[in-house]
């Protein structure tokens, strides 16, 4: 997977928590605040210009939603995904890598791909997220 470095100019400095790894190995993140999530989210597109260009390619905004809605109809069991872990309050966590066990009716079954003794867990349809194609085999 390749990420992109996208540096910003932050006029408000604000700590976002450390990171932790688990003795599982995984890595994860403290959430940040849902003010700094949009606030980092209108500089990169500021930065990067995404919202002139959202303005003028309504033709492949629709493409894009068009594929994106392929994608979901191929998600079967075997597939990868991402998938949302709650922790023992309920609170989000984190994002892993999970197989899916069974798809139905917008409920996923999945399994974590790095530990499959976990208990399989039932995600909506809003905590699973797709990963790119050439990654999946899709």
């Amino acid at each position: 997977m390749m990420f992109q470095p996208c540096f910003l100019a932050v006029e408000k400095k604000e700590r976002m928590p450390e990171g932790a790894i688990n003795a599982n190995g995984r890595f994860s993140l403290s959430p940040a605040s849902p003010e700094t999530i949009a606030e980092l989210d209108r500089l990169r597109k500021a930065a990067t210009g995404q919202e002139a260009t959202l303005a003028s390619g309504a033709k492949s905004e629709t493409a894009s939603a068009t594929i994106s809605d392929d994608l979901w109809r191929q998600l079967k069991p075997g597939s990868l995904v991402l998938a949302a872990g709650f922790d023992e309050q309920d609170n989000l966590a984190g994002w892993w890598e999970a197989i899916i066990v069974c798809v139905d009716d917008g409920e996923f079954l999945v399994r974590w791909r790095d530990d499959p003794k976990e208990p399989r867990v039932s995600r909506s349809h809003e905590y699973v997220a797709l990963l790119h194609p050439k990654l999946t085999g899709l």
